[in-house]
């Protein structure tokens, strides 16, 4: 659904889900099928992990590999610096397109201007690139600087066959899974924590 909506709609996926719902275990699964063409910022929750610097010195890491095929060269990475990597990843993506994957935006427990700073690092009005990001909350309205309006989709609670598929060989009767299921409103990291403990 993702890639068909970046071929077809839009050039920027916004995917939502509630906390455990398996955005991140996505995000990752989608960088890890195309590193070359994809850059990969997954921010936690720490105030370091969350600074411009930091996400800003890793993309350009990811954009140095790419672009030339080795490490970046400079420990730090200012504005102008910045500005020339993200451009040169421009040209090369004449030639491939590059998706970028963010995962971990969000505005609750984040603050408003910190979430608009994170998001004013992407070039999200390149019409060369494609944009996937994941978030607990609709953050449509911040990342209205995209190309075309991000579509939303929402990561839905998995289903009782599937839940059946998980736990057909740990639990034996349904009720048993349904009750799970019921307990963990569908969402598969609780459900993971569930069968970690069985």
């Amino acid at each position: 659904l993702i890639l068909r909506a970046l071929e077809i709609k839009t050039n920027a996926v916004l995917v939502i889900g509630e906390p455990l719902s398996g955005k991140s275990t996505l995000a990752a699964d989608l960088y890890r099928k195309a590193p070359k063409s994809s850059i990969g910022v997954f921010l936690g929750t720490d105030s370091y992990s969350r600074s411009k610097e930091y996400i800003q010195l890793t993309i350009a890491e990811q954009i140095s590999w790419i672009t030339g095929g080795e490490p970046l060269s400079a420990g730090t990475v200012g504005e102008s610096d910045y500005r020339r990597v993200v451009f040169s990843l421009q040209k090369h993506s004449r030639r491939q397109k590059i998706t970028w994957i963010i995962d971990g935006l969000t505005i609750g427990g984040t603050d408003t201007r910190l979430l608009e700073e994170i998001i004013s690092i992407f070039p999200l009005g390149f019409r060369e690139f494609d944009f996937i990001f994941t978030a607990e909350d609709d953050i449509t309205k911040q990342l209205n600087g995209c190309h075309r309006p991000p579509k939303l989709v929402e990561l839905i609670s998995v289903s009782p066959d599937e839940a059946r598929a998980y736990f057909s060989d740990i639990l034996k009767e349904d009720a048993d899974i349904n009750e799970v299921r019921a307990m963990c409103s569908g969402v598969i990291g609780h459900m993971a924590m569930i069968r970690v403990l069985l």
